[in-house]
């Protein structure tokens, strides 16, 4: 997955491959970190998102926690709102979970957040 990444993101001149932190343990998230982790290794830029829902029911904290050390954060969006959720995730992911983190996420007005690598353009 890790050489399939690298080779796909040269062949498109990505300027940066944003994947998840694996908040959640859920192994697909997992891989997809990892393979962030070992790209910035081999000096990819690489920038990471707090993985919704699960990113909900843990603290702004443990989450930037999570996150390579020498990232920055940024808001990558205003709060989340229902509206936006139903354009963005498949209807099939609406099970309880999602429903009771996007409750939550309005209640509190949080935002999406990403962890970038320094001098990225979206700094």
């Amino acid at each position: 997955v890790v050489r399939l990444s690298a080779r796909w993101a040269s062949e498109v001149g990505a300027d940066l491959v944003l994947g998840p932190l694996g908040i959640g343990d859920h192994v697909d998230h997992l891989i997809a970190a990892e393979v962030g982790v070992r790209l910035a290794q081999a000096g990819v830029a690489v920038g990471h998102y707090a993985d919704r829902p699960y990113a909900s029911f843990v603290g702004d904290d443990d989450i930037a926690a999570r996150a390579p050390a020498g990232t920055v954060r940024r808001d990558a969006s205003g709060p989340v709102t229902a509206a936006k959720v139903r354009r963005l995730w498949y209807p099939s992911q609406f099970d309880q979970l999602f429903v009771d983190a996007l409750g939550d996420d309005e209640r509190s007005g949080r935002r999406e957040l990403l962890f970038l690598p320094p001098g990225n353009l979206l700094i």
